[in-house]
């Protein structure tokens, strides 16, 4: 059995590099050059039904934002370290720089995408026949995450997500469905709302005791035991 590069199960048009390298500068990769200086990156062409390099690098040239992080990538000396370790410029587009997972030091760059054509973009993801399929957020989030990347993403993905009309006629909970009692409001605070119930009665104790007041703080869960003669208003 022979096993095939895990690379080139990536998205397309997804480059990846190793933080590990011993000739790794983060802030030095602020184009296409030096970022392909210090380590090897898998490229392909665009998967279809997205976008085009071109249709992307225009509507880049667009967004102000973009702009603002690319002029400040350009400048030829002490350039911003924070953008230089985040952000890198590669066939003209600007790319995101980021990490599957927390721990992980491998990490992929992939395009910004403009504000402009976030829409579309979810609507061909989650919407279309061919590449969507109405999935949920969580789906949603891991087809996408390796595709582009944009400021408040997750926001968008679940907005777009909990907006879509086929989604809610089609989609239903397997959840069990709450029951008729008023469920208990948040409590904020301590000893704002305690429990309270009787065990018993028990063998008597020698202070003549055959009954338990148990006292439940609902917040932190303190449990306070009283013994009591009678388990009534009566002393």
């Amino acid at each position: 059995m022979t096993l095939r590069p895990r690379q080139k199960f990536l998205s397309p048009g997804v480059s990846i590099f190793n933080q590990d390298d011993e000739d790794f500068d983060a802030a030095s990769c602020t184009s296409e050059n030096s970022f392909t200086t210090h380590s090897p990156i898998i490229t392909s062409t665009p998967s279809p039904n997205v976008f085009d390099s071109s249709q992307l690098s225009h509507e880049q040239a667009q967004d102000p934002d973009i702009r603002r992080i690319i002029s400040q990538l350009n400048r030829s000396s002490h350039p911003d370290s924070t953008l230089s370790s985040s952000f890198i410029i590669k066939n003209g587009i600007l790319n995101k720089l980021i990490t599957l997972t927390p721990s992980s030091r491998r990490r992929l760059s992939v395009p910004y995408l403009p504000s402009s054509m976030i829409r579309s973009f979810l609507t061909a993801m989650h919407d279309d026949p061919f590449q969507g399929g109405h999935f949920s957020f969580d789906k949603m989030m891991s087809k996408i995450r390796t595709r582009y990347w944009w400021p408040h993403m997750k926001h968008d993905v679940h907005r777009h997500v909990q907006a879509c009309v086929p989604c809610k006629q089609y989609n239903y909970s397997r959840q069990k469905q709450p029951g008729h009692l008023q469920p208990i409001p948040p409590i904020a605070i301590p000893f704002s709302i305690i429990g309270m119930d009787f065990c018993g009665p028990f063998l008597e104790s020698p202070r003549e005791n055959k009954y338990v007041l148990v006292v439940t703080d609902l917040f932190t869960h303190f449990v306070t035991a009283i013994p009591l003669p009678t388990n009534t208003a009566e002393i």
